[in-house]
């Protein structure tokens, strides 16, 4: 990183001083991070939420989905296919690697998001 790029990411830094903890993480992640925060909002957390993957770029939003709406129990899935066969997405294709048990398909979830494009949306 040049000298000038530090320069532009310390005057946005002190720019965003002022916004809140949730305005800057929308800042830096996108609108996705403010759609995961009303659905975080309105989802009680025993609830389980399914995350559609419907293109091959939504596997990093998913992931972060995810985790920014945890306890909740979040299954992945690789496109609609996958979704309507309910087989999960595996992350890691490696014998050492930890990835969801093999056991029956989940049932239906209480929210289906879909994720594509850099953007998520609750399908009803």
């Amino acid at each position: 990183m040049s000298v000038r790029q530090l320069v532009a990411n310390a005057r946005t830094a002190w720019a965003m001083r002022s916004f809140s903890h949730d305005d800057r993480r929308a800042f830096v992640y996108g609108e996705w991070y403010r759609e995961v925060q009303r659905i975080r909002a309105s989802v009680p957390e025993n609830a389980s939420v399914d995350i559609v993957m419907a293109d091959a770029d939504a596997r990093d939003v998913a992931v972060f989905a995810g985790a920014a709406l945890a306890p909740r129990d979040c299954r992945f899935f690789a496109g609609w296919d996958a979704f309507r066969r309910r087989e999960r997405a595996l992350f890691l294709h490696d014998a050492r690697a930890v990835n969801a048990p093999s056991a029956a398909p989940p049932p239906a979830a209480n929210v289906v998001l879909v994720v594509e494009r850099g953007t998520i949306r609750a399908v009803p």
